[in-house]
Formats: C-alpha cells, sequence, structure tokens
C-alpha cells in the first residue's frame, strides 16, 4: 500500500547521523550555547539546529573538492565523536542527585516531545508518501515541487559537487546553479545507505528531520529572539509548536474558490491549495511539507542570531578557545545559510548589516567586530559557490524592485487602469494584505509591541529590526526567475517574529475562552489590558486553525478526488512503474526524454532518475541556455511526440541531443496514430500507458516487446 515506506523509515535512521551527530559533538565539545548544562530536550534542539548549520558548507566543499563518500566518512567521525560526548555526558548526569520531581517533569517532557515528533513523522508519512491501492496509485500535491528536488539529489548522486543540471541537457551537460546546501545533505544520506535508499526516500526522511529541526529551533528562538526566561522555556515551546497549526485567513478565498470550481461544471481549476490566490506567506505545516530547504533555511539563521545573542550576554563564554569556537560557529553558520537558501539569507544579511552599523554607531564595537569578523569569514567559505551564482546566465537580473501585489485586486484592475494605478493601489492595500496572510499573528504581534514597548527591552528591539526588514524586502523586492520565490521566503523571519510574540497572547486567548488562571504573568496582564483584543484573537485563531485544515485536506487529496488527466491513479502507476523499470534497468548515465505536453513531468523527475534533456516546456530549470534557443529546441523535442515524425527523424533528434530512449505515453498525440513510430518501433518496456523506446532501436522492425 505505502511501497516507498520501508526505504523512507531507513533513510530516517540514516539521517541521524547526518541530523543529530555533527550538531551534538561540535556543541558539546565546544560547550556552544552553554550546551553541557541544558536539559535533554533542548540539547537536541542545539544538535539539530548545529548540524544543519555546520553540515551544508562542510559537506559541499569536501564533495566539491573530493567526492561525497569523503564527506559520509566525515559524518562517521562526527558520529563517534557525538557517541563519546553522549556516554561522557550520561556519567556526568548520574554523579548529579536531583529530587524525584524535577525527574518526573523531564520524564514527563521528554513524553511530549517524543508524542510531537511522532505527529509531525505520520504526518509526513501520509501526506507525502504515493498510497497504491490495487491497481491505482495516489500520490499528492507537493509532488508537483519535490520531482525537481528528487532530481536534483539524483543529480548530486550521479555527476557530484557542483552537479549537472539534471532538468536541461541540450547535447551537452550544463552546471546547476541553484542553493543545493540542502541537497548535498540528503545525498550524503543516500551515500551512507550504500544502494538501500533512493532519492525519493532521502528526500521525503529530509522533510521529517527538517521538520523536527525547525520544531526544536523554535526553543532557541523563543530563548535569544523572544527573551523568555529558562524556567518558562518548556511550556511556551509547547504553545508555539501548536501555534504551528495556525495559519492567515486563507480559508474565506479558499472555500470561494471550492463553490466556483463544484458549481462551474469542469470549466474551472480544481483547488490545489490555499496558498495560491495572493502572493503567499505560507502557512508553517505547507511550507515544513513544501520548501524543506527554506525551512533549514530558517533554522540555520535562528541558529546564528542565538549565538550571536548568546555571545553579548551575561552567560557568554568567558575562555579563549570557547570564544573562538563561537565566532568559527557564526561564520560557518553563515556560510551554510547561503548554500541552503539564498531567500532567507538575503534579508537576514540586510538585517546584520544595518545591525552592525547601528553597533557602530551606539559604539557596541565587541559586537560589531563580531560580526564583521563573521561575515568575512562566511564570505571566504562559501566563496565559490557565490562566485558560481553571480557568474551564472541571467544572475544579474535575478531580482527586481516591486510593490507586492494583493492578486485579487490585481487581476481586477490590471485590464482596466494603468501599470501605475495598480502599483499604488497594492501599496495602499499593503496593511490588509499582510492582514489577510498573517490572521491571527499579526493582531497578535501588535498586542505584544504596544504591551512590551514600554519595557525597552534589547531582545524586542532585536526582533523588531528582524521584523522589519523581512516585511520590507518582501513588500519591495520580488526574484525574476519564476514566481516570487524572494517574496515568499524572505517572509518567513517576520513570521518567526510574530510566531514568538504570539505566545503570550495566546495562553492568554486560552484563559480568557476556559476562565482559568492564567499560568503566566505576562498573559495575566495581556489579558486585562486587552480584553476586546483577546477576544478577537480567538476568532482569528479559529479562522487560522481551519484554513491549515483546509489546505491540509487539499494538499492529500486534492488530485485523488480531482486528478489532472497526467495522475489519474490507474495511469500514475503505470508511469511510475514503466520510471521504475528506467531507473532499475538503463544505465546511470542514459538520457531518457518525455513530451513536454504538460507543465512538468513529475514522473520522470521521481522514479526515473536519470538525465533528460528538457524536463518542463519553460526556461524555469534551463539554466545557462538563451531562452529563445530552449524554446527551438523544446518545440523541436515535442514536436516528435506530438506529430507523424519518421523513425529517421526521431533517430536524428536523438543523435543531436545524446538521448538514449523516449517514454512514449497514452497522452501523447502520436500514440493514437498506429502508423506512428510509437508503434512502428520496438519497445523495450511497454504496458497499458507507457512504451519506452531505445535509440538503437528506432530504424528497427517492430517487434513483441521484453517487457509488459
Amino acid at each position: 500500500m505505502l511501497p516507498d515506506l520501508p526505504g523512507v523509515l531507513i533513510a530516517m535512521v540514516l539521517f541521524a547521523l547526518v541530523a543529530i551527530a555533527p550538531g551534538w559533538a561540535i556543541a558539546y565539545w565546544t560547550n556552544l550555547l552553554n550546551f553541557r548544562s541544558r536539559f535533554f530536550t533542548f540539547k537536541l534542539a542545539i544538535a539539530l539546529a548545529a548540524s544543519l548549520a555546520f553540515s551544508p558548507i562542510l559537506l559541499v566543499l569536501i564533495a566539491r573538492w573530493t567526492n561525497l563518500h569523503v564527506g559520509a566518512a566525515l559524518i562517521m567521525l562526527f558520529a563517534v565523536l557525538a557517541v563519546v560526548a553522549m556516554f561522557n555526558d550520561m556519567r556526568w548526569q548520574r554523579r548529579i542527585e536531583r529530587a524525584e520531581r524535577i525527574q518526573h517533569a523531564r520524564r514527563r517532557w521528554l513524553r511530549i516531545v517524543v508524542n510531537i515528533a511522532l505527529v509531525w513523522m505520520v504526518i509526513v508519512l501520509a501526506w507525502l508518501l504515493d498510497v497504491r491501492v490495487q491497481n491505482r496509485l495516489y500520490m499528492s500535491v507537493p509532488w508537483v515541487d519535490h520531482s525537481k528536488r528528487v532530481a536534483w539529489i539524483d543529480a548530486i548522486m550521479r555527476t557530484g559537487v557542483p552537479p549537472t543540471n539534471p532538468s536541461t541537457h541540450p547535447g551537452q551537460p550544463i552546471k546547476m546553479f541553484y542553493y543545493y546546501g540542502w541537497y548535498v545533505w540528503s545525498a550524503t544520506v543516500q551515500t551512507l545507505g550504500g544502494g538501500l535508499i533512493r532519492p525519493l526516500h532521502a528526500l521525503v526522511a529530509g522533510v521529517v528531520w527538517s521538520g523536527w529541526a525547525f520544531i526544536g529551533s523554535l526553543a532557541l528562538a523563543l530563548r535569544y529572539l523572544g527573551g523568555v526566561r529558562t524556567r518558562r522555556l518548556r511550556q511556551s515551546w509547547l504553545v508555539a509548536t501548536l501555534l504551528l497549526c495556525v495559519t492567515g485567513l486563507d480559508i474565506g478565498h479558499g472555500l470561494l474558490r471550492l463553490y466556483n470550481f463544484l458549481t462551474a461544471g469542469g470549466a474551472a481549476n480544481p483547488p490545489r491549495t490555499t496558498e495560491w490566490w495572493n502572493e503567499q506567506v505560507t502557512g508553517f505545516f505547507d511550507m515544513m511539507l513544501w520548501v524543506p530547504h527554506h525551512v533549514c533555511g530558517v533554522v540555520v539563521g535562528i541558529f546564528a542570531l542565538s549565538l550571536l545573542r548568546w555571545m553579548i550576554s551575561s552567560d557568554a563564554p568567558r575562555r579563549h578557545g570557547a570564544i573562538i569556537a563561537a565566532h568559527v560557529t557564526l561564520a560557518v553558520s553563515l556560510a551554510s545559510l547561503a548554500t541552503v537558501s539564498l531567500y532567507v539569507a538575503l534579508p537576514l544579511g540586510i538585517f546584520l548589516a544595518c545591525y552592525t552599523m547601528w553597533c557602530l554607531f551606539a559604539r557596541r564595537t565587541r559586537e560589531a567586530m563580531t560580526l564583521i569578523g563573521a561575515a568575512v569569514l562566511a564570505l571566504l567559505l562559501a566563496a565559490q559557490f557565490l562566485y558560481d551564482l553571480l557568474t551564472a546566465p541571467g544572475a544579474g537580473s535575478a531580482v527586481a524592485f516591486t510593490i507586492r501585489e494583493f492578486t485579487p485586486i490585481t487581476i481586477i484592475l490590471r485590464s482596466r487602469t494603468s501599470p501605475t494605478i495598480v502599483s499604488l493601489v497594492n501599496f495602499a492595500l499593503l496593511p490588509f494584505n499582510w492582514f489577510m496572510e498573517f490572521g491571527f499573528f499579526l493582531i497578535a504581534g501588535i498586542v505584544y509591541w504596544f504591551w512590551r514597548r514600554a519595557q525597552k527591552r534589547p531582545v524586542d528591539r532585536f526582533a523588531a529590526g528582524l521584523f522589519w526588514t523581512s516585511i520590507l524586502v518582501a513588500s519591495f523586492l520580488r526574484s525574476t526567475i519564476g514566481g516570487n520565490d524572494l517574496g515568499w521566503r524572505s517572509i518567513m523571519w517576520a513570521q518567526i517574529v510574530l510566531l514568538v510574540w504570539a505566545v503570550e497572547p495566546a495562553i492568554a486567548v486560552w484563559s480568557g475562552l476556559f476562565g482559568t488562571k492564567s499560568p503566566s504573568a505576562d498573559a495575566e496582564s495581556l489579558l486585562d489590558r486587552f480584553p476586546r483584543t483577546i477576544s478577537a484573537l480567538l476568532l482569528l485563531l479559529v479562522l487560522g486553525v481551519a484554513s491549515t485544515a483546509y489546505d491540509m485536506f487539499l494538499l492529500r487529496f486534492s488530485f485523488a478526488l480531482w486528478p489532472d488527466k497526467e495522475v489519474e491513479p490507474p495511469r500514475a502507476l503505470a508511469v511510475r512503474e514503466a520510471h521504475e523499470w528506467v531507473s532499475n534497468n538503463l544505465p546511470t548515465d542514459a538520457i531518457v526524454q518525455h513530451n513536454l505536453n504538460i507543465a512538468l513531468d513529475v514522473f520522470a523527475g521521481h522514479y526515473g532518475n536519470r538525465q533528460v534533456v528538457f524536463a518542463e516546456p519553460i526556461a524555469l530549470n534551463a539554466q545557462g541556455i538563451d531562452v529563445k534557443q530552449f524554446q527551438v529546441m523544446a518545440t523541436d523535442v515535442y514536436r516528435v511526440f506530438m506529430t507523424n515524425k519518421s523513425p529517421q527523424e526521431v533517430h536524428n533528434l536523438a543523435d543531436r541531443f545524446g538521448i538514449t530512449a523516449f517514454v512514449a505515453k497514452d497522452t501523447d498525440a502520436n500514440w493514437t496514430r498506429k502508423d506512428s513510430w510509437f508503434w512502428t518501433q520496438p519497445a523495450i518496456y511497454e504496458n497499458s500507458y507507457v512504451r519506452i523506446i531505445a535509440t538503437k532501436d528506432l530504424l528497427a522492425p517492430a517487434t513483441q516487446p521484453s517487457t509488459r
């Protein structure tokens, strides 16, 4: 029923070596964030974040100059150091006598953490894994993007670092210009597996571990961005974790679109997610399932900010060696962030640059020098990676000025007035736009700020600076390659700050709803000062949870209820089996091409694990090639599937691009032409929906296929 489950479970076990061991070893032996004196669950949070902060840049550099196996060997060395550290820690803990009450409390919190981790694991497995029922295969919506990510992990396994672009091969290999740190991280896990797992298994396991790291990093965010005291950290973390179920006010538009689809008689496109109605502020569950690399970027950034705040705090390291280790770790974290997610790194970099200038102006020289030194070392570590990106074709125009759109209004006005008027209206609607996207979190954040501002806490001003930097970048800058990923991911920092600020208002809402005494004096103060606002927050909270629930429903069941032709369950199973045959039987350097008559063939990326000439009919991933040149070549590929070409013409195209085999499907026009090369040429694999035809057999007479 779940064909990928065994491989994913193996990958999850192997991921522990990459996701915990490096961070645990480094944090213990350098005592980062006072690691040795922390309680166990907080140590786990630090270890996960520290692993993500160290592993990507180190593995990228090692794989670039050697290979993935050397990186895997380094991970095993970290694992040994982590085991020794855990053994030492256990011996030290046994010497400390604690009251039974404290021991019971720690065991209770460990059970809570384990249960939350299990819930997240089940969500990922239930929402991302293909479900097979007899001869039908049910897929989920996030695979639309994950197919590219599986292909990128496979490309790293086949071609090394920097990888060859698996989506583009116009007759010769082209290097991939992308922030591929997370994919090298996942490919290292596949290397450790030694053939037991596939790229798809590594990706799903990576989503699980990225989610765990993100949930754990909330404790760091609360402590170092929210100033939450240690004795209240566990409770605040639990509330923040529960608030991940809340998003903006997407439910209204989502239900309107569903009604329109159900009453349109097939004229409207089926809803796939609640996020696509506007320039999105992606809900937490959605982002954790859909963009794990950006989520890991946030984890790395939180760890870097935590280190910075810790180094200037009263419990900062005093020993010379510990100080050096903290400074180096900060630099390595920033370098890793660049390789994991540039769109998350950009607003954080702008904020830290502004903060450094403020420190210089305020004569906080030590803090400024810490940041300058970390920036210089981070740039040196990531220099080759950044050089590749900055010198890539089209890099100079990757970011542009904009005014963030409120999409429904833009659609209405675009054909009725000038672009200038549309921009002015969008600018005027920015506050409403943000309210619709943030919902509960925006009002909770405003309540928190008005309550806290009189206290003039430095940590609140620090977080506010990060919030406004994120808002300004997301409001007035956009990426020009594909969708507005910069606008969608740069806002994640504002989401984190608002999540931290929303904890006390959420506790106040709970107390007000049930009439119980708040466990927090701060929440009691909020309830007394803002009684009506707290009541309004309850409504926004309910709408936010409903938005998340509806979005999760669409992500899992939309393809099953209203499938596109390509992912109809019987066809989906047949096409998957065909591409799995390709993966198991054709050479790893084979080039296998499908038709470009759909926006994205998810099956080639998921299951084929082979190079293609072009993955999609648009030039989104066709890096290093002129767009007009791409269009000409893509059209040539399209025509051999859709028009009546002779076997010789198809063979000539295959020679031109180095194609090993073609994947012909029943959704291609030539499928219904029994005199086309689809049927006159022999197939090396065939089922009811797919024929795979080898280039070497194109001019041969038709024979019985070797496999059905």
